[in-house]
């Protein structure tokens, strides 16, 4: 993974993608010296090229992240990240629409099945109107 100015950040771990819209949203990379720190990414604005991952911030930015264990980050993680990488926070996911009638047959529905079918079936299936 390089960054904005060119600087080798480290390797590439993982990619974790976004449930709502589907696009990589973070990168761990292992940083240091010897790769022994692991370090969270915005994936936002993130580049492909050749067989490199282009991220637009500086190895510097990447290495003062704060250290977070992905496996166990919870909500306050993600906004210490969303902070020190002056990131916009994602617009909350919308909201799910339930359908009170799901499964629910309707009375005329379930009174017409009852009694072998609906009479204006009936009449269309002899050719009447």
């Amino acid at each position: 993974m390089l960054g904005s100015d060119g600087s080798k950040i480290g390797k590439l771990e993982q990619v974790w993608v976004d449930q709502v819209n589907r696009q990589p949203e973070w990168a761990s990379v292992k940083t240091g010296v010897l790769g022994m720190r692991s370090r969270l990414v915005p994936m936002r604005a993130a580049e492909h090229r050749d067989d490199t991952v282009v991220v637009k911030y500086t190895k510097d930015e990447v290495e003062q992240a704060p250290e977070i264990d992905p496996e166990t980050a919870g909500p306050d993680d993600e906004l210490r990240l969303y902070r020190h990488y002056r990131q916009p926070l994602p617009a909350p996911p919308p909201p799910q629409v339930r359908n009170p009638f799901a499964g629910v047959v309707p009375f005329y529905a379930r009174t017409a099945w009852q009694e072998g079918g609906a009479k204006y079936d009936q009449g269309a299936s002899e050719g009447r109107p």
